[in-house]
């Protein structure tokens, strides 16, 4: 199982998401929603969203043997344009997030996230999201790595018993950073 850094930076933006039952979209509720996309730094989404369709670009482009290497680079940079130009306004990644919160959060608990952002240690959550989004990338891939054979072990073990031959095993997976492009 391969964990990659946009998947893990979008659950890890939702993860204090609750099932609290929302209450009415007023405007000053919207309001408020749109302030805590701005303290909560959710629009760094569009960094490691940009990197999965560069990514995913180069992958199309795997037997291409006279590409230029600057591909990616312009890949990176012109999908970042786009979803930055496209970050407000209606359909926009705003909108769409604000969607999520009206969902799972009432006004009140709005208002405590604003608070809690707009104190010092939200702050430094906001600043250090990024780093703590790899280095948990980094420790998850390390246990689970570590758990692997025990996984493989369980499921042929399993297959076996089923009555069906568990296939060979592959090369390890590349590691999820290894493919990001360099600036």
């Amino acid at each position: 199982m391969k964990i990659t850094y946009p998947t893990l930076a979008a659950c890890l933006m939702l993860f204090g998401l609750a099932s609290a039952q929302a209450d009415e979209l007023t405007a000053a509720k919207k309001a408020d929603i749109v302030k805590l996309l701005s303290l909560n730094g959710s629009e760094r989404i569009i960094e490691p969203l940009s990197m999965m369709v560069t990514q995913s670009y180069m992958q199309s482009l795997r037997n291409c043997t006279n590409c230029s290497p600057k591909i990616p680079e312009v890949v990176r940079d012109e999908t970042l344009a786009v979803l930055r130009a496209h970050i407000s306004g209606e359909s926009g990644l705003t909108e769409h997030q604000l969607t999520v919160y009206q969902k799972h959060f009432t006004h009140a608990e709005i208002k405590q996230l604003l608070a809690f952002y707009g104190s010092p240690v939200g702050k430094k959550l906001v600043g250090e999201s990024n780093e703590l989004t790899r280095e948990s990338i980094d420790a998850s891939q390390q246990w689970l790595t570590a758990m692997a054979p025990e996984i493989r072990q369980r499921v042929d073990a399993s297959l076996t018993k089923a009555g069906i031959k568990p296939p060979a095993p592959s090369a390890p997976p590349p590691s999820v950073m290894q493919s990001s492009p360099a600036k």
